[in-house]
């Protein structure tokens, strides 16, 4: 859309209307018709093929002079007048379009002149006796209409030697004015361009809203363009072209305001939506921040629809009968875009139901991730491995939506595997220095917690041990996991517990006496107690933040957050 609005574009299709004059003309032969006034059809081509052929006294013969009261020697003035007006209008007067014969019903009160009767109510034919003429009213309002198109007559301006034809009924100091008024055309565009881009700026930062310049500059554009084609479009009928050239011009000109007047719509939503978005940044909530995107995009899909409707309409095409076309094709189009309007309404679906929000990790039919984008057709998910995932909304809207970032505390279960040569004692003073950890580390979930021996494994003694924790995110789970199992494996050494790993033991029958048992610790039961309580809260081996290594020199910590 942005090329269409170029000026270099409008300088081709304007200057192109020069070589299709003669192809875009009046439906007319520009050769001599004898005077018939029989008909409405008969009186319009008595007037205009003799007008264009020279023969003005033939031409004037089908017009109520009379009820006009105009005198003889203006009445050749104001034939001429009338073709100009035809002329920078860009009106065809279509014989086709202008009855021979009575319709059904016996001949109306008036007949239209021109093809388009709703933009040029001034001008029509009524019937005198037998006579068909251009009304006395329609006479009188030549001038008027003339003077309003026409304020400046800049052809008496013009030097002689520039008045000299190059073809087609155009002569050199049409073209020079033609160069003239583009260029007065580029030169408002870019100065309203600028200044709309300051007087945005200045808006937004008075009411607080900050938006990128950028932005706002193609936004602004699409202004300096429509008052380009507004400033060409009130020049160039001073430069008295032909219908063919005045034809092509102003369904160039109003395809150009259509569509800068669509763009700038297009544009503004960018601009909104920005300044929604950083809004949506300032709040809580993320439901706005998933359904700024949406809105976007769906007002983008309105703005275009609706603005090629109004294209449609400046170029005089049948729009409701196009409408009536689109809606008998409506159900082969359903069948065809079935899966389009199951993801539409799938993407209705999840907002609807709120199953997740931007940023929540989430698991939807063995994929899983982070939420990024919510859109109307796929929702996009970022993966632990750092891929986008792009699913469409109607299988999540029929799938099992596993949303992890919900839970309000993550429960963790592990199992530890103490030797078997770890003395009852010291197993009991193990599992009360994991509560003790436990009950020490504030993300863990209080009096929910439990570490007890569970069984005899094949290889070691199994301790069971359960905790919550009370973190937002997968990052902030994993550091206090790694947090707490580091205090277990303190807490071991300490105890001198050692963790078992699988092993075999092969006994083999001897006569030779048994070696003595290896002794067993000679700490107290006291004194395991003490240490199992030092790693308590507020016991001096508690450390439930993190690791007790110094940084390294030079280092910074920092806390990772997702």
């Amino acid at each position: 859309m942005n090329s269409a609005t170029h000026p270099k574009h409008l300088l081709f299709l304007i200057c192109a209307a020069a070589s299709l004059s003669a192809a875009c003309g009046p439906d007319v032969q520009a050769r001599p018709f004898a005077p018939d006034c029989s008909n409405p059809r008969a009186a319009a081509q008595t007037w205009l093929d003799n007008q264009l052929s020279g023969a003005t006294a033939d031409a004037i013969r089908c017009f109520d002079w009379d009820g006009a009261e105009v005198p003889s020697h203006d009445r050749e003035r104001l034939s001429y007048r009338l073709v100009r007006v035809l002329d920078t209008r860009g009106d065809r007067v279509s014989y086709a379009g202008v009855p021979a014969t009575a319709p059904e019903g016996g001949w109306p009160r008036e007949v239209p002149l021109f093809a388009n009767p709703s933009t040029n109510p001034e001008f029509f034919f009524v019937q005198e006796g037998e006579r068909w003429v251009l009304s006395a009213e329609s006479i009188r309002s030549i001038d008027r209409v003339y003077a309003d198109l026409l304020p400046i007559d800049v052809q008496q301006y013009a030097p002689e030697l520039l008045r000299e034809e190059i073809g087609f009924g155009v002569a050199w100091w049409q073209v020079l004015g033609l160069l003239l008024c583009l260029f007065l055309g580029w030169l408002s565009r870019s100065l309203v361009a600028k200044w709309a881009i300051w007087i945005g700026v200045k808006f937004l930062r008075r009411r607080g809203d900050g938006t990128s310049e950028e932005l706002l500059a193609k936004a602004a554009q699409p202004v300096g363009t429509l008052v380009m084609a507004i400033v060409v479009w009130r020049l160039i009928p001073l430069l008295l072209f032909p219908l063919g050239f005045n034809n092509v011009a102003n369904i160039a000109l109003q395809v150009l305001v259509a569509l800068s007047g669509v763009m700038l719509v297009y544009r503004l939503v960018d601009v909104v939506s920005e300044i929604l978005q950083r809004r949506a940044d300032q709040t809580d909530t993320k439901l706005d921040d998933q359904l700024i995107p949406l809105l976007r995009k769906s007002a983008k899909v309105i703005v275009v629809v609706i603005g090629g409707i109004f294209v449609l309409q400046n170029l005089d095409v049948d729009v409701e009968s196009l409408l009536a076309g689109v809606g008998v094709g409506g159900l082969a189009f359903s069948f065809a875009a079935r899966d389009m309007i199951a993801n539409l309404f799938g993407s209705v679906s999840i907002f609807a139901d709120g199953p997740f929000q931007i940023g929540d990790w989430v698991a939807v039919g063995g994929d899983e991730g982070s939420v990024e984008e919510v859109g109307m057709r796929a929702t996009r998910i970022r993966t632990a491995n750092n891929t986008v995932l792009t699913i469409p909304n109607s299988k999540i809207a029929d799938a099992v939506v596993e949303n992890w970032s919900l839970r309000p505390k993550r429960r963790t279960r592990v199992i530890l595997g103490v030797g078997y040569d770890s003395t009852p004692e010291q197993v009991e003073a193990f599992c009360r220095g994991i509560g003790g950890i436990l009950d020490a580390n504030a993300r863990v979930e209080p009096e929910s917690h439990v570490a007890m021996m569970s069984g005899f494994g094949d290889s070691a003694l199994e301790i069971t041990v359960f905790f919550h924790l009370k973190v937002e995110s997968l990052t902030g789970e994993m550091q206090e996991k790694h947090n707490i199992f580091l205090e277990f494996m303190r807490l071991a050494a300490a105890l001198g517990v050692e963790f078992a790993y699988p092993t075999q033991t092969l006994h083999v029958a001897s006569t030779v006496s048994p070696l003595a048992a290896p002794s067993m610790t000679s700490r107290t039961p006291e004194a395991l107690a003490a240490i199992a309580d030092s790693f308590g809260p507020g016991g001096a081996e508690s450390h439930p933040d993190g690791p007790t290594l110094p940084a390294a020199a030079g280092a910074s910590s920092a806390e990772s957050s997702e």
